[in-house]
């Protein structure tokens, strides 16, 4: 005997937030409502795909085939809960029966329904449920029936999903079909198609996935196909285009690819086989598709090469667009932006490179940019900001001249240039010492940029000048010899330039003295070096027939680098100070914009 109360549910109030699965249609599974000895023997979906004036949806008929191998009847909870996404349809038309009478349904708060169904000890009950759903609005439809949740009944099941297909949606349409064990049939009556999976014993874990394209959706995609020919109106292409990129965005990832590529193919074909009297702003919307598509693809890519080359597709097609669109058309502040992302995505990689010409070139298209999409004032700050790193990366190649001439005054005012100190006079030294038992004579070599020359050889005869006032205090005058000479030849292929200075010691002297004179620059350093340790030794030993000179000059010019890696530690300091400072600044400015 079987308890019924009858209760017809239809059109119950859409729920507030979606449930399961967003994007997919929703269904109702029939689950016992608490722990429970009866069996679920056999479950049997039919999922009918009808398209109307209302648009498509699915209808359900499903059994499911209960026992109750109990030897005392059983009052048996049950709840139909639902999965999917319920935003997209209510349940319509919901009944629900046992053994062809009719049971109660109670709606509850989670968009399903709430029965209860009596069977006698030892004996089965046929539950069969119907509804109806709809679609949504999507271009592709994502049908998906999850039968693990049966698993909350005991014992094996036996099952058996079948979608059923209207002639009106082919198999071109179908776009994935998983799991892929499944059969394809054809109705009795020939007006419909089945793709069926049949389960024996056990219940797949894998959900049952049907994905194609909306039967609406797909007859405007032929429609607009047939009319994308050589020669057509540009806005047949761009039809056919927004239809592609519509499924492009609603694709699963393992499908984007092949709506992207039909929908570039479409926007292309526009542009190039469009009738050439199509009015200009028909053929600004292919070129905004295309943006569009490639904006898309900028932000998904992970390949810094991939995005750089869609970022300037992207802002190659924005530009085109807008100069075909009239001054007070509504989409040109969108393609604006669009230039302004792609610009701003080059501007970020060129940095990241220190490809600062390229930053540069990159800010100037910037500016070329009208005020109400971009501030000319942000603009002119990058630029002054690439100007000095472009300057600093000179002026740390050794081309100070250059560096200045670019970003001098930013340079200066920014404090980022190095103390004077710190500039080398010279670029090199070439010190020769030649000594003798009797005689000893220092020449070095000092090399000239062309930039620094004349201060350079400058600050050399004031070195011999301090040298020839300091020996004649010291009562040496007369004693040493110095000669300076200047080599400042046209700059051309190999020129050298600088000074060479000749020191002729007196007899048994040593460096000490002129080493004491010499300023603490930097620049002298090495020069110091050798003369401080400049005291050559001499031993002689002597025999009737023979004698035997030993002279000895030890050098240790450590002291000198170590100077000179002071000076780089410095300037490496100073630059990772202005570095942290810009930084700062950066956050600054972001958290205030």
């Amino acid at each position: 005997m079987l308890w019924a109360l009858v209760w017809t549910a239809a059109g119950w109030p859409r729920p507030a937030a979606a449930q399961g699965t967003p994007g997919v249609p929703p269904q109702l599974y029939l689950l016992p409502a608490d722990s429970t000895n009866v069996v679920l023997e056999t479950h049997l979906a039919d999922l009918r795909l009808a398209v109307g004036e209302g648009g498509a949806s699915a209808v359900m008929d499903a059994s499911y085939r209960l026992r109750n191998p109990t030897k005392g009847d059983v009052d048996l909870g049950l709840r139909l809960a639902p999965g999917g996404d319920q935003s997209l349809s209510t349940f319509q038309a919901v009944s629900l029966s046992a053994n062809g009478e009719a049971l109660g349904l109670e709606p509850v708060g989670d968009g399903g329904f709430a029965s209860r169904v009596l069977i006698p000890a030892g004996g089965r009950a046929t539950i069969r449920l119907a509804y109806q759903v709809g679609l949504g609005d999507n271009a592709l439809v994502n049908l998906r029936y999850a039968p693990a949740v049966f698993n909350a009944w005991p014992g094996s099941i036996s099952l058996r999903v079948q979608v059923i297909v209207p002639e009106g949606l082919p198999s071109d349409a179908w776009i994935e079909i998983r799991p892929g064990d499944w059969s394809y049939g054809v109705l009795d009556d020939l007006t419909a198609t089945s793709i069926k999976w049949l389960y024996d014993g056990g219940i797949p874990t894998e959900p049952f996935v049907f994905r194609f394209v909306e039967p609406a959706t797909w007859a405007q995609m032929r429609e607009a196909q047939q009319a994308a020919v050589q020669g057509a109106p540009a806005a047949a292409f761009a039809r056919l285009g927004d239809i592609y990129r519509r499924m492009y965005g609603e694709a699963a990832d393992d499908q984007r690819a092949r709506f992207y590529a039909q929908a570039v193919a479409a926007y292309t074909a526009g542009v190039t086989q469009a009738a050439a009297d199509s009015a200009p702003a028909e053929v600004a919307g292919l070129h905004g598709g295309l943006a569009g598509l490639y904006r898309e693809q900028v932000v998904a890519a992970t390949d810094p090469a991939r995005t750089h080359e869609y970022a300037q597709l992207m802002v190659d097609e924005a530009a085109a667009a807008l100069a075909l669109l009239p001054a007070g058309d509504s989409r040109r502040t969108e393609l604006g932006r669009w230039q302004v992302d792609g610009l701003n995505v080059l501007l970020a990689q060129a940095k990241t490179a220190r490809d600062w010409p390229q930053a540069l070139a990159v800010v100037e298209r910037l500016a070329a940019l009208p005020p109400e999409v971009i501030d000319p004032a942000l603009v002119a700050e990058e630029r002054r900001g690439i100007l000095v790193q472009q300057g600093l990366q000179l002026m740390a190649q050794g081309n100070r001249e250059a560096a200045m001439a670019i970003a001098g005054d930013q340079i200066a005012a920014e404090g980022l240039s190095p103390a004077p100190e710190a500039y080398p006079l010279f670029v090199g030294w070439q010190i020769t010492v030649t000594a003798t038992p009797d005689a000893l004579t220092l020449e070095a070599f000092g090399l000239t940029r062309p930039d620094r020359h004349a201060a350079a050889y400058a600050a050399l005869q004031a070195v011999v000048q301090q040298w020839q006032a300091g020996v004649s205090q010291a009562g040496d005058e007369g004693r040493y010899r110095f000669a300076l000479a200047e080599l400042n030849p046209p700059q051309e292929a190999g020129g050298v330039s600088g000074g060479h200075l000749t020191i002729e010691f007196p007899r048994a002297a040593n460096g000490a003295l002129l080493a004491r004179l010499l300023s603490p620059r930097v620049d002298w350093v090495l020069l110091q070096t050798v003369l401080t340790q400049l005291a050559p030794s001499v031993e002689r030993q002597t025999d009737l027939v023979w004698q035997q000179v030993t002279l000895t000059q030890p050098l240790d010019l450590r002291a000198a680098s170590r100077q000179w890696l002071g000076v780089a530690t410095g300037l490496e300091e100073q630059a990772a100070a202005f570095e942290t400072a810009g930084e700062a600044q950066s956050a600054e400015d972001v958290a205030g914009a």
